[in-house]
């Protein structure tokens, strides 16, 4: 505070206000997060950054894997379009998705979308499956509900998952299919309770078919998953047929 001696009028002077060095540095880096987000919206489209997602995923995978296109979706999510693993159409075992989705998630570090998804597994010697990267997917059918639990617990604490309108084939070594599941929808992702950490997942088909044995439709478990407990069933919606062994917990 201090006083104009020239006019006679008392002023207030502020020793902290106004918008200083921090503000300044604060603005600055909104600036250039702004601006690395715009130019990552077009760099996303280059043929460069296709071939680079398309690199990854062929050492992923284990096998020649292409990319139609990528961009940035909504909210800024890398957006991989039309990808899909060598011979897939000819029939060989490996995937092909309309779109796959990797961005930020909420509770999660990374969230993992997959639209139109196709899985087609193979039976092996020694009931190994390929392609090997999703191996443990190779023996669901035979398994119980739980074991979905515990397929997803390497993951589970940082990335969130969402399967739609997907379709898995398991066959066997002649190519003769086994089992065949249809409009696949898969949900899995970090909740909070009281003290405790869990885990939401939601799955649902339209057909699961045992080829040989039994087949159902328009099943659907919603269930809860806690450090050392797999399966806390919520909800659970089931046609007239009767249904396979799968969708049942196991003790």
């Amino acid at each position: 505070m201090g006083q104009d001696a020239g006019d006679g009028n008392m002023r207030i002077v502020s020793q902290g206000g106004g918008r200083g060095p921090f503000w300044r540095f604060l603005m600055g880096l909104v600036l250039v997060v702004v601006a690395l987000m715009i130019v990552g919206v077009f760099a996303a489209r280059t043929e460069g950054v296709r071939r680079l997602c398309q690199s990854w995923l062929t050492g992923r995978v284990g096998m020649d894997v292409t990319v139609g296109s990528t961009r940035i979706g909504w909210p800024y999510d890398l957006v991989l379009e039309n990808v899909e693993t060598a011979d897939f159409a000819q029939g060989t075992h490996g995937f092909k998705a309309s779109e796959i989705r990797l961005g930020p998630g909420w509770r999660s570090g990374l969230k993992l979308k997959v639209a139109k998804g196709q899985l087609r597994l193979a039976r092996g010697v020694g009931d190994q499956w390929s392609p090997a990267v999703f191996e443990g997917v190779g023996g669901l059918p035979e398994k119980r509900i739980d074991e979905v639990s515990r397929l997803v617990v390497p993951f589970r604490r940082w990335l969130a998952v969402s399967l739609k309108d997907c379709t898995i084939q398991w066959t066997d070594a002649d190519n003769r299919v086994l089992t065949l599941v249809t409009g696949l929808e898969f949900d899995c992702s970090p909740v909070s309770l009281p003290g405790r950490r869990a885990f939401f997942h939601r799955l649902a088909v339209d057909e699961f078919q045992v080829v040989g044995g039994a087949t159902c439709v328009k099943v659907e478990r919603v269930w809860l998953a806690l450090e050392g407990q797999d399966y806390i069933e919520i909800e659970r919606a089931d046609s007239d047929d009767a249904v396979p062994d799968f969708w049942e917990y196991g003790e």
